[in-house]
């Protein structure tokens, strides 16, 4: 069960975050860069829980937000469908957010192309999605064409990265 201190936090960040991406032509790029640092921990970590990377988030490592992988039991089910949700839940809260061309210009790097590409696309070991919810595989892909489109013009997307991303897709 999830603590009320937790949901106040969460709540608290999530003000940040908005009042951040309000003014993000007058705050510091750091501090743009920690929100979208945090948020793509969040995801990241949600993601992991799901058994969709190993990849742990150095800010979130040893925090009381971070989830363990969910047992393999009939409650398997529900926490499966209740942390897709959590990951769709804070894809579009992301959306809402990079509406700002300065705050998707910094979403817009390899980490969160690779993250949304992952949660959109990865398969487990049998063959199926990692993220069964067609809702959040869709927002993922919908954040990730925002975000490409949203980079700015003078920073060249190299072919590395294209080939990447279209290897990742297929």
């Amino acid at each position: 069960m999830v603590s009320l201190v937790t949901v106040i936090a969460r709540n608290l960040f999530r003000s940040i975050a908005v009042s951040t991406s309000l003014h993000a032509r007058d705050v510091e790029a750091d501090i743009v860069g920690m929100v979208a640092n945090v948020l793509h921990c969040l995801i990241s970590d949600s993601f992991r829980s799901l058994g969709g990377s190993e990849e742990i988030c150095d800010i979130l490592h040893n925090n009381p937000w971070s989830l363990s992988p969910p047992p393999r039991t009939y409650k398997h089910l529900y926490s499966q469908h209740a942390l897709e949700s959590s990951v769709g839940d804070h894809l579009v809260f992301v959306r809402m957010l990079i509406s700002s061309h300065t705050m998707c210009q910094e979403f817009a790097t390899w980490p969160w192309i690779s993250t949304l590409l992952n949660i959109a696309g990865k398969l487990d070991e049998t063959g199926l999605p990692v993220i069964k919810s067609v809702r959040t595989r869709l927002l993922a892909l919908h954040l990730l064409y925002t975000m490409l489109n949203g980079m700015s013009s003078e920073v060249n997307l190299s072919d590395d990265l294209v080939s990447q991303v279209i290897d990742k897709l297929l």
